[in-house]
């Protein structure tokens, strides 16, 4: 299962800093310039072992542009890496053309697919160009190196094939890290451990089937037809665990993310709900607005990106703003925003901000609509927002508005529980200066009990049947 970085920033913002790009830069060149060395020192020479049947090198372009234009996609933090079937043509390509003809046609492919279909930026394709070349000559030379063993179609080719896609990965894989490395300060082991343990497994299993059609067609190329059920319920059953994996995390840090807010100040909750939203959805930008219970007041403003960290930041509720609460709030799904779409009364809302993709939804109270929260710019080049993502936004959404709503109320029963109703200056007796005062006790010796915390509970999204 072929590994491809999908892209490190969001769209809308400058993808890396002067020093990160530079350090790219240097990775890309060391990386190609080992692939080129490699080759040309070690793998000019070689030759393919005799082919059961006549494949045209160019045939093997389609092949590799099939493998890598439809990937399966992971995120991990503010990286987001590709899963594909590149493996399974690069066993095919073993056995059937020379190392040159492997190299120039899984390039070609890759070009056509991630340039043109996919639309990487020049970077990451160059990354990702670089990174194929190399880790398609380990494999080479590591099979080649099997083929002195025994035969190609004996087990020493066979063990050779396996382990030979299985080190493309582990190249992959480890200048996937290094990448990630580049532009984070925290550690991501966790998350690669579980990216080499999905990748390889999943290459284990596609380069056995490749294996598999190689004797197949030995025997008798017309029995190869049946070798596409295998991939292509390989192929479904990935795609299926990685979508189940991808929701089961989000509910998951969903319930933690709303434990770890139980009992925390209002500000330092809304920062918790942006980072939240920013971690589940893989976008680059998450802001929240509440707005006030009258005309006097001011709406306050908090985003996370990476150009801005405001949290409470009073604002002026101008047109274009208004007229996204009103389109929001004449809906009860969120507005889902993708790349790509139809024009959307929203579209002017995203601009002002320089968002390309988002999904928009209300902050429900008791009572009333009384904020909106946005995540904008999806990370990675050629992935945007999809259903799944708007219906966990809209769980998210209600449970952040739950525990907002709360909080805000809490803050005016402490207010009025320890200020004057008609002067507005605080008591003599209030607990900053009293602190064996039992707040509890007070408030519910006035006319107006204080509400318990709401205790988040978190529940899976509905799914579309």
């Amino acid at each position: 299962m072929g590994l491809t970085a999908a892209g490190a920033a969001g769209r809308g913002v400058p993808a890396l800093t002067r020093a990160r790009r530079v350090s790219v830069l240097g990775l890309v060149s060391g990386i190609a310039t080992a692939a080129f060395a490699l080759y040309l020192f070690v793998l000019a020479g070689l030759e393919p072992p005799a082919p059961p049947i006549g494949i045209p090198w160019w045939s093997f372009v389609l092949v590799f542009f099939v493998a890598e234009a439809f990937p399966i996609q992971i995120h991990f933090r503010n990286e987001a890496h590709s899963l594909t079937l590149n493996e399974l043509a690069l066993v095919l390509a073993l056995y059937l053309v020379s190392p040159g003809e492997l190299l120039v046609a899984q390039l070609l492919g890759a070009v056509i697919a991630l340039g043109f279909v996919r639309k990487q930026r020049a970077l990451t394709l160059a990354l990702n160009l670089a990174v194929f070349s190399l880790g398609s000559c380990v494999a080479i030379l590591l099979f080649h190196g099997f083929l002195l063993l025994g035969d190609a179609y004996g087990p020493a080719g066979w063990i050779g094939a396996v382990l030979s896609a299985g080190a493309s990965v582990f190249v992959g894989v480890l200048l996937a890290a290094r990448f990630a490395w580049l532009g984070s300060s925290h550690s991501l082991s966790a998350e690669l451990r579980t990216l080499a343990a999905v990748a390889g497994g999943a290459c284990f299993a596609s380069a056995s089937l490749a294996v598999a059609a190689v004797q197949v067609a030995e025997s008798d190329a017309r029995a190869l037809w049946v070798m596409l059920v295998p991939i292509a319920s390989t192929a479904l059953a990935l795609n299926a665990f990685t979508v189940q994996r991808r929701r089961q995390g989000h509910l998951e840090f969903l319930s933690r993310s709303m434990r770890a807010m139980q009992g925390a100040e209002f500000r330092s909750s809304v920062r918790e709900l942006l980072e939240a939203a920013r971690t589940m959805l893989s976008a680059d930008v998450a802001e929240i607005v509440v707005f006030p219970h009258s005309s006097e007041g001011a709406a306050l403003r908090s985003v996370i990106s990476p150009t801005e960290d405001v949290l409470m930041e009073p604002i002026e509720v101008d047109d274009i703003r208004l007229g996204a609460l009103k389109s929001i709030s004449a809906h009860e799904a969120a507005a889902l925003l993708p790349s790509g779409r139809q024009p959307h009364p929203l579209d002017d809302y995203l601009a002002d901000r320089n968002l390309d993709d988002a999904i928009v939804t209300a902050l429900q109270g008791a009572d009333r609509i009384f904020g909106m929260v946005l995540v904008g710019n999806r990370l990675g080049d050629e992935t945007t927002f999809t259903q799944d993502d708007r219906r966990l936004f809209e769980t998210f959404a209600s449970h952040a508005g739950a525990l907002l709503e709360n909080d805000r109320v809490k803050s005016q029963l402490r207010h009025q529980a320890f200020h004057d109703s008609l002067t507005g200056f605080a008591n003599r007796l209030c607990p900053s200066s009293s602190p064996r005062i039992d707040v509890r006790w007070f408030c519910s010796s006035t006319s107006t009990t204080l509400r318990p915390s709401t205790t988040a509970s978190v529940t899976a999204p509905a799914t579309s049947s």
